[in-house]
């Protein structure tokens, strides 16, 4: 599996309040994360980065997994006490009171590949024509359509599009998607200042382009999302099967 990572402020924000890490175990155990701190709030980009900070260490202690379904619940479990731990860190400084983070990633291994999230920050998989979005966002938005009270397209103007029913450190519980994926050539982790502003099929015309790299399919994902405008961080991580 090969993997590149990068973050930008983006053209109008102050802080980059986006983090991620890209770590592999002994185990051979792959895990990505993108995590983008809660606006609005406290300290995001501290919620964010010891999110990531708390996963890498976890994570590079974990010991071998015997199926999916044990990764499964590895991964939930992991991110209830990352919850619980940035809970009790914004406590620890006034500063921090209310810090939260979306979180979402995947995890590639021996046994299978794992998705996970709360929030909505997303994961997609791409191959030939094909791009599937592999979350399901943590919205006030996405849950009103689910009941029917609005449409899709209304939900793209709605005025709490942004206002998320979960994330990291402000609930006492998260309750995580945490799914099996299928094979894709193409796995893809990103904040919401990529996928709010960079249509799927650009995107997924951007990473299907065969006479790229990693390097530059990330580099041209962000420097078209920063010519949209840039109004948000914009964090990607690109993995591809080898």
């Amino acid at each position: 599996m090969k993997y590149y990572g990068l973050s930008d402020i983006g053209s109008f924000r102050e802080k980059n309040q986006d983090s991620y890490t890209i770590i592999t175990n002994n185990n051979g155990d792959l895990l990505s994360v993108v995590a983008d701190g809660v606006g609005g709030s406290n300290a995001g980009e501290v919620a964010s980065l010891k999110t990531c900070e708390f996963l890498k260490e976890e994570f590079l202690k974990a010991g071998e997994f015997k199926d999916t379904e044990s990764l499964k619940n590895y991964l939930k479990d992991l991110i209830e006490r990352c919850n619980y731990y940035i809970s009790k860190e914004a406590l620890k400084d006034f500063s921090y009171y209310g810090m939260g983070t979306t979180l979402t990633g995947i995890v590639v291994s021996s046994c299978g590949k794992v998705v996970f999230n709360v929030g909505d920050s997303r994961c997609y998989g791409i191959k030939e024509d094909t791009i599937d979005l592999l979350t399901y966002d943590d919205t006030l938005v996405n849950e009103m359509i689910r009941m029917k009270e609005i449409t899709e397209e209304e939900a793209l103007t709605h005025p709490k599009r942004h206002f998320l029913m979960k994330a990291i450190g402000m609930n006492s519980l998260v309750n995580p998607q945490v799914e099996e994926i299928s094979e894709y050539d193409y796995y893809l982790c990103c904040s919401d200042g990529l996928h709010g502003y960079l249509e799927e099929d650009k995107i997924k015309e951007i990473i299907m382009n065969k006479e790229s790299d990693l390097e530059t399919k990330c580099s041209n994902m962000l420097s078209l999302t920063l010519l949209k405008g840039g109004y948000d961080n914009i964090t990607i991580v690109l993995l591809k099967n080898d």
